[in-house]
């Protein structure tokens, strides 16, 4: 569930959320849940689970353009997109090099999110100027 939570930029509370109401399907197998590539393609093709996603990843945007972004407070910050046209393995490689960036850098954060029709990945970077050039780089 960790797995998924982080893939998706969500807390394992809301994974478990929506485990419950039944918008995410999974079976829970030696204590431990699991999901199918179908299980994850259909929760993400569910309209309110993208839109709420997608609204999250505006407002992280609008937050910073409005000064409201308090992450590193005093310090230069940068919000940047990227966009990544590829699979979706393609797309959770990309993001796994991005979080390995940020976890030997010890500061920023990616949001992620999948667009199954269009098979796009957008990545929004948050980090210092240095910082975001270099995990930006983890995309080319």
């Amino acid at each position: 569930m960790e797995e998924i939570a982080g893939m998706m930029m969500l807390t394992s509370r809301t994974i478990r959320n929506y485990l419950r109401d039944g918008t995410l399907k999974g079976r829970k197998i030696g204590g431990q849940w699991r999901f199918t590539e179908e299980d994850i393609k259909a929760f993400m093709d569910s309209g309110n689970v993208t839109d709420k996603l997608r609204e999250q990843a505006g407002r992280d945007v609008l937050d910073f353009l409005d000064g409201l972004y308090t992450e590193g407070e005093g310090e230069r910050l940068v919000c940047s997109v990227v966009d990544v046209y590829a699979t979706q393995e393609e797309a959770k490689a990309l993001a796994d090099r991005a979080c390995e960036v940020i976890s030997r850098l010890g500061g920023g954060f990616v949001r992620f999110h999948y667009d199954y029709k269009g098979d796009r990945a957008r990545y929004t970077v948050f980090a210092d100027p240095k910082s975001a050039a270099e995990i930006v780089s983890a995309f080319a």
